[in-house]
């Protein structure tokens, strides 16, 4: 294959001194492998929980602003200009840790992107190194998927025995609302690997849209289980509480999602939601829109559901400003401008509303073409 290259002929000018920027942090990694026992891969099942196991520590063992640099290349800490490597950081420092085990790799580029290839008396063996929360442009739709990353490349069954693929495509079936293929494809992952907590998340959450509580509840359990520090899947599990009706739980697992992640502007979006639709408690969950607005000032969606809450306790003039900045954020937010419109009603401006509402029945019948 005429695209596969050694990795130091990918960007030979920044190699030294992307080894310089990473060497500590190759060897740190080597040195929690080495602790965990893993020596020189056996074959090709050995070879293959070797990389699962530096996906893992690579994406999970350091921090945000560590794992930032994988992806921003090797410059931003030195104040570089940002993305002049020609392929993903993480496929460098595979890279340089497999050789630290004897395992030499190539690089394979894909449209926009870049896999390891690893050989094996066996055949060859296909390794995305990037973890999906760091590269959901990639799995945007599951169009954008098949184009990028086809489960069949060339001859060789592309990464059949790898559930990194299969977990990255059941994220996108989500997103797009296959919640069927999204469950089937989780299945496949946790039939490969049954520790990827990810996994158990993905088919919960599908589980969930389906109106399969029990078997979300269970799904979301297991993968608190396997990573009981993951403050998303707290989210996760709080929403199929919350459609059991169990407020007081679904409160719970979002009070320890803040806790793990105090920076995590969506679970105090989903803590208002229950305060203010379920619980009737529309000041306390403007505290926590507020909250979330802080956190992530370009969440049109907390903006919005604010001001839905200052409606209900008739602070029209409040109301109107947090649609004004939702559609802001998002011109094309048709409930903001109905919403708005009747705010200013309220306030008497019956010209502006009439305005808003024409706004939103043209965005509206434009949704429906």
């Amino acid at each position: 294959m005429d695209l596969e290259v050694p990795a130091t002929k990918y960007a030979p000018a920044h190699l030294s001194q992307f080894k310089e920027e990473y060497s500590d942090f190759v060897s740190a990694t080597v040195k929690i492998l080495r602790d965990r026992g893993y020596k020189e891969p056996k074959g090709k099942n050995e070879l293959l929980r070797l990389c699962e196991e530096i996906g893992s520590i690579l994406w999970s063992n350091f921090d945000r602003a560590e794992t930032d640099l994988l992806l921003d290349g090797f410059s931003k800490k030195k104040g570089g200009k940002l993305g002049t490597l020609d392929c993903d950081t993480s496929s460098f420092v595979f890279a340089d840790i497999l050789n630290q085990f004897n395992v030499n790799s190539k690089l394979v580029s894909l449209p926009g992107h870049v896999l390891i290839r690893l050989e094996t008396t066996k055949g060859s063996v296909y390794f995305e190194t990037t973890n999906i929360s760091c590269h959901e442009s990639y799995y945007h739709s599951s169009d954008g998927f098949k184009m990028r990353y086809p489960i069949s490349f060339g001859e060789s069954d592309f990464q059949a025995e790898n559930s990194s693929t299969y977990y990255n495509r059941s994220v996108a079936k989500k997103n797009q609302g296959d919640f069927a293929g999204a469950i089937e494809d989780s299945t496949k992952v946790i039939e490969l690997n049954r520790e990827k907590a990810g996994a158990y998340d993905v088919r919960g959450v599908a589980k969930l849209y389906i109106g399969d509580y029990k078997g979300a509840i269970e799904d979301l359990n297991e993968a608190i289980k396997l990573d009981p520090k993951a403050a998303i899947f707290y989210v996760g599990r709080s929403a199929v509480k919350e459609k059991q009706r169990d407020f007081a739980g679904a409160i719970e697992d979002l009070y320890t999602a803040i806790k793990l992640d105090p920076e995590f502007a969506v679970a105090y979006v989903f803590l208002a939601i229950i305060r203010t639709d379920e619980l009737g408690d529309h000041k306390g969950a403007i505290k926590d829109y507020s909250k979330a607005i802080k956190l992530d000032p370009n969440n049109a969606i907390a903006h919005y559901d604010r001001g839905v809450a200052e409606v209900r306790l008739g602070n029209f003039v409040s109301a109107k400003q947090d649609f004004v900045n939702a559609i802001e954020l998002n011109p094309k937010y048709k409930e903001a401008y109905n919403n708005r419109g009747f705010a200013k009603k309220k306030l008497g401006d019956l010209k502006g509303a009439k305005s808003d509402y024409e706004m939103a029945d043209k965005l509206e019948s434009a949704d429906k073409k």
